[in-house]
């Protein structure tokens, strides 16, 4: 019983992630990246489903890894925080929440990566640290699956942070989906490069670093942006 849940469990949340990413804009077209608050949609989307992630990810039944699920979701909720407030200085920046008009805002000045260094950094290393924390496999006989389902989710963020701060499937050349997945794929090495190093990390220090570091370098980033650029229209 305890494999057919999990694996009923890793095919929803894998649903549910290719549900997600159809509201990325992959192209100047499309049927559902036109949303005026797409970006609001992804965000709350993404972290209902993330955060089941990481209260459901601590392998085995026993008291122990019952007593760690607590504290994967704090670290992973001061990550979600640090990345909303990274996001929300995009927004401001873009004046939009719809994903597409942010995107054709970075092809008429700069990628937001330089426009916006701070928070395109905080939103990498939040997603790196929520990636260090170590959700392991569950017990049975789906850790393929389970696996598959944590992949995706993070492509996800990695195609979010891509279209905010590289400019998404804007780029000479190659389609847009070749260039969103190029630059998510990157996002996505740097990310598990940066994880690595971070696992090393007791669960003391990734909060410190989730809810003292992040999220304040966050929150002051907006607040500088608010002054320098003014309240979105």
């Amino acid at each position: 019983m305890k494999a057919t849940d999990d694996l009923s469990e890793s095919v929803g949340l894998s649903i549910a992630a290719l549900v997600l990413a159809s509201v990325i804009p992959m192209a100047t077209t499309g049927p559902f990246a036109d949303l005026p608050y797409g970006l609001f949609v992804l965000v709350a989307g993404y972290a209902g489903v993330a955060l089941t992630l990481a209260v459901t990810g601590t392998a085995g039944d026993d008291w122990m890894a019952a007593a760690e699920r607590p504290g994967g979701a704090i670290v992973w909720a001061g990550c979600w925080v640090a990345m909303v407030l990274a996001i929300a200085a995009v927004v401001v920046t873009a004046q939009t929440m719809d994903l597409r008009n942010g995107v054709l805002a970075q092809e008429n000045t700069l990628p937001y990566l330089l426009l916006q260094p701070v928070a395109a950094l905080g939103f990498v290393l939040a997603l790196a640290v929520a990636v260090s924390h170590g959700v392991r496999p569950p017990m049975g006989d789906a850790p393929g699956a389970r696996r598959l389902a944590e992949g995706l989710h993070l492509l996800v963020g990695c195609a979010v942070g891509g279209t905010l701060f590289l400019g998404g499937y804007s780029g000479p050349f190659l389609s847009g989906p070749v260039w969103l997945l190029a630059k998510a794929g990157a996002l996505m090495l740097a990310v598990l490069a940066l994880s690595r190093r971070l696992s090393g990390l007791p669960d003391e220090r990734r909060r410190g670093l989730a809810w003292r570091v992040l999220a304040p370098a966050a929150l002051l980033n907006l607040i500088a942006t608010f002054v320098a650029v003014g309240r979105p229209r």
